[in-house]
């Protein structure tokens, strides 16, 4: 390419210089006794100088818009990965749930106590059209993330039913803050398997979200066991739990976020989130219009 520019450009200065020099002597004919090879090498000179500015104008715009495109390339491929990635997470439900709930649907059936089958089947439907509808980078109001806890919760009582014993303090300064979809779902079910399951007498999962200056701060805590010797973090605990967690946090909002867990003085676990205070007109009318329908929907 360089090449052929560089051969280009001195060839259409010699013709451009040649022609110059020609009609300028033609002009001044008797006027002007300038040799011409003199007059050549002078449009040479300038006219060399006007094709290459040119040119080399031309390859700048040309590399600009080539680096612009490139880079709009980027981001729309970082972007969908970034989806890619947002929806493998968001749809790594525990498969032992699934199992769990659907056995004990069909203990219920066997047992022929068909209202309680066919009322842990509705929630069960419920729960599942919610997490295959709803957009995987979507944000919902807190009040709608806990609302669909509660329903995730609704199922494994049935399960449990007295062993497990969940506690919300939400305060009215937070109801409308804007959360990732299912993002307490994991940290619940993780509390569950290592509070609840272990204990005969179960366990109680507490949900407190509070107004921290301008962030949101969420806490998941249990009364179960905590950390047992040998057991160094829950991270690969369903498979997801609080590693699924930590990841969409980093993707959704990057260094600006908090994720902590610690073994509570008294025993117990627990789970502190923070996050960016944001409503549906802070996150602009994509979300806002994204939560309505999804309000649509669990309604």
């Amino acid at each position: 390419t360089w090449g052929t520019t560089l051969f280009a450009v001195m060839s259409a200065t010699l013709l451009y210089a040649y022609i110059d020099t020609w009609v300028v002597q033609t002009i001044r004919e008797g006027a002007d006794q300038t040799p011409f090879a003199q007059l050549l090498l002078g449009a040479l000179f300038k006219n060399g100088l006007l094709i290459g500015a040119w040119s080399a104008l031309y390859y700048a715009i040309n590399y600009f818009v080539r680096a612009e495109e490139q880079a709009d390339q980027m981001m729309r491929l970082e972007a969908q990965a970034t989806s890619a990635q947002l929806t493998m997470l968001r749809y790594q439900l525990n498969p032992h749930f699934l199992f769990n709930t659907l056995n004990s649907i069909s203990t219920l059936v066997l047992l022929k106590q068909t209202d309680q089958a066919n009322a842990m089947l509705s929630r069960l439907s419920s729960f599942l059209r919610f997490t295959l509808i709803n957009e995987a980078a979507a944000k919902v109001p807190l009040t709608q993330e806990i609302e669909t806890l509660k329903l995730y919760l609704d199922i494994e009582k049935m399960r449990f039913e007295e062993r497990l014993r969940t506690f919300f303090t939400i305060e009215p300064a937070v109801q409308d803050a804007l959360v990732p979809s299912l993002l307490l779902q994991p940290l619940v079910e993780n509390a569950i398997k290592y509070a609840v399951t272990p204990k005969e007498e179960g366990a109680d999962i507490s949900v407190v979200a509070q107004l921290v200056g301008q962030r949101v701060r969420i806490t998941v805590s249990d009364t179960g066991p905590g950390l047992q010797p040998g057991q160094q973090d829950f991270t690969l605990s369903t498979g997801v739990g609080m590693a699924n967690t930590r990841e969409r946090l980093l993707q959704a909002y990057g260094d600006d976020q908090r994720f902590e867990h610690y073994v509570k003085a008294g025993g117990g676990f627990e789970v502190l989130l923070e996050l960016p205070y944001q409503t549906g007109i802070m996150a602009g009318d994509d979300n806002q219009a994204g939560a309505k329908s999804q309000g649509k929907i669990s309604a």
